[in-house]
């Protein structure tokens, strides 16, 4: 998929799921890490490490999660509490720590949004050992591509928009 859809299909589902703007922006800025890791070279058009490998490999990323996740807690016990998923999404009054909260959850909705729509390609995600994981949907930089990204953003908005008033009402 290409970066512009990562964006566009991170950002919508995070506004429709949380209505945070620093979720949302966080989710924006690391939907496009799994490519952005690969180090690629556009002037040889080479890479350092190979498109769709680790980079794209949930398990890499659970595993970089929980890492980063074990180093909060230790060093700032009072926000790795609140990043429990239960107590995001049923937390009514922001705390101090929410914003940080937000953004954490952020960065790791925009990875899971980029390995999704990566899967929905024919080359699809490593899952294990060799074993990819696609949906055969649509090939990158195709026009059903950019039509998927469109509806997912619209569904999203309708979300928002039902949401809201939900909440008015």
């Amino acid at each position: 998929m290409k970066w512009v859809n990562h964006k566009l299909v991170a950002g919508a589902t995070g506004l429709a799921l949380t209505h945070s703007i620093a979720f949302t922006s966080v989710a924006i800025l690391f939907a496009t890490i799994p490519d952005a890791v690969e180090l690629h070279n556009y002037r040889t058009n080479t890479s350092i490490f190979k498109h769709r490998g680790n980079s794209h490999n949930p398990l890499v990323w659970l595993a970089f999660f929980t890492l980063a996740y074990a180093v909060l807690w230790f060093r700032f016990p009072a926000i790795s509490a609140s990043l429990y998923p239960v107590a995001h999404f049923i937390n009514i009054n922001p705390d101090q720590d929410q914003l940080i909260t937000d953004a954490c959850w952020g960065a790791l909705w925009g990875i899971v949004a980029h390995l999704a729509t990566d899967a929905m390609t024919p080359g699809g995600i490593p899952v294990w050992k060799g074993k990819r994981w696609t949906l055969h949907w649509f090939y990158t930089g195709s026009q059903t591509e950019y039509a998927v990204a469109f509806a997912i953003a619209i569904a999203s908005g309708l979300i928002i928009y039902i949401s809201h008033q939900i909440i008015v009402l």
